[in-house]
């Protein structure tokens, strides 16, 4: 398929995820959506992927407002996106789950989400690019509820206990570092890269 036709069909995929979930993801469209959105994760071509990850977001969002699993196999794809070689991707995977943290409101993401999301967001931390690295101290902060009164301590410690023990490690050493600390003061910013193509 022409990667432009592609293109187009996964933006409007996303936006359909955005406003009208409901109708899209359905027992009967289930196993075919899945699939579109593996495919639309995995691709090469930036704003293909870049849509898969929109789409993805956009699911795991009414999933979790409707009260269903979250489909466990996007789960892996979504949060390697971190390990695309575009940092436009990557940045974008952080400013998803920022934004996910921030409608999730006093609630924590689901904890197969969390579990694979968090490390690659502390690996994010670690990127060369200030923009990549930028945006996941944002979504950690945001995901950990450091910016609410108890600077988050009680969902820091359900995320501890949901991480492996080197996850976990890393993850306390980011704390203690002080630089998502930093992060903390500044507030929350939608990133235009993210709701570019919103409606």
């Amino acid at each position: 398929m022409e990667w432009s036709l592609r293109h187009g069909r996964s933006t409007a995929l996303f936006v359909a995820l955005k406003l009208c979930p409901e109708r899209i993801y359905t027992n009967d469209t289930v196993p075919r959506l899945e699939k579109i959105l593996l495919g639309l994760l995995q691709a090469d071509r930036v704003p293909v992927a870049e849509n898969g990850v929109r789409a993805a977001c956009y699911l795991f969002e009414h999933c979790r407002r409707s009260g269903q699993f979250i489909p466990v196999a996007l789960v892996g794809p979504y949060c390697r996106a971190m390990n695309h070689a575009s940092n436009d991707v990557k940045q974008l995977l952080a400013a998803t789950a920022a934004h996910q943290a921030k409608v999730a409101g006093d609630s924590l993401l689901p904890t197969e989400l969390m579990r694979s999301l968090l490390p690659m967001l502390v690996n994010g931390t670690k990127e060369k690019n200030s923009a990549v690295k930028a945006s996941s101290e944002s979504a950690l902060v945001a995901m950990l509820h450091m910016r609410k009164k108890d600077g988050g301590r009680g969902a820091q410690a359900k995320c501890f206990a949901m991480l492996d023990a080197g996850a976990k490690d890393a993850l306390q050493v980011m704390i203690a570092d002080c630089r998502l600390l930093d992060v903390v003061g500044t507030p929350f910013k939608r990133t235009g890269k993210f709701f570019s193509l919103s409606l």
